[in-house]
């Protein structure tokens, strides 16, 4: 991927339409999901839980969470627990657009909200929330050997499920089909700007 092809993700997220969920029965969350260039390589950014929340223990995610009476809108959501859990000031977030609205099988919907940073970027991980900060080349995340597939019966049918490991860390689950999204956007982006 060429710098030149976020410019072209911020478009083709502008002009496309967002699939959203509204189910008064699931709880509503946000994800922020960060991609920047280090060295002619682009990252998305993740991270490690620690064992002692509450929630999600050890499972590698986008920064997110739950809103808060003061938090204007789900965009703001992803934007104050970025900060809250990575450091990630609000005003060095360029976003991008948002992706679908993603099910998960806890019971919410997670908005999904796509932005870049400068970088290199001084992350500071609050060791509360996070154990550790993670930088994935998306060139591993599209490595064959990196990724799982999975099928599944489930009460409607058969369903693929996809997992992706980076060193000794799995993403799996709802994160793991936002970043299956995400890489099928970003081969479309670079169709587009190719052309």
């Amino acid at each position: 991927m060429t710098v030149s092809v976020l410019p072209e993700l911020q478009e083709l997220l502008a002009n496309r339409q967002v699939k959203t969920l509204d189910d008064a029965g699931r709880k509503p969350a946000s994800v922020l999901l960060l991609v920047y260039e280090n060295n002619g390589e682009h990252f998305i950014h993740l991270q490690k839980r620690p064992q002692h929340v509450h929630r999600h223990k050890g499972e590698v995610c986008f920064p997110g969470g739950v809103p808060e009476s003061n938090d204007d809108g789900p965009l703001a959501t992803a934007l104050r627990e970025a900060f809250e859990e990575d450091g990630i000031h609000p005003g060095d977030v360029t976003i991008l657009g948002q992706m679908d609205d993603f099910p998960t099988r806890t019971d919410y919907t997670l908005k999904v909200f796509v932005g870049t940073i400068p970088y290199p970027y001084d992350f500071q991980s609050n060791p509360d929330e996070v154990e550790e900060l993670l930088e994935v080349p998306l060139k591993a995340l599209r490595d064959p050997a990196n990724l799982r597939e999975e099928v599944r019966w489930q009460k409607d049918g058969p369903v693929t499920t996809y997992s992706y490991a980076y060193g000794p860390h799995i993403t799996y689950g709802a994160m793991a089909h936002i970043v299956t999204q995400f890489l099928k956007l970003i081969d479309e982006a670079q169709k587009n700007w190719r052309t």
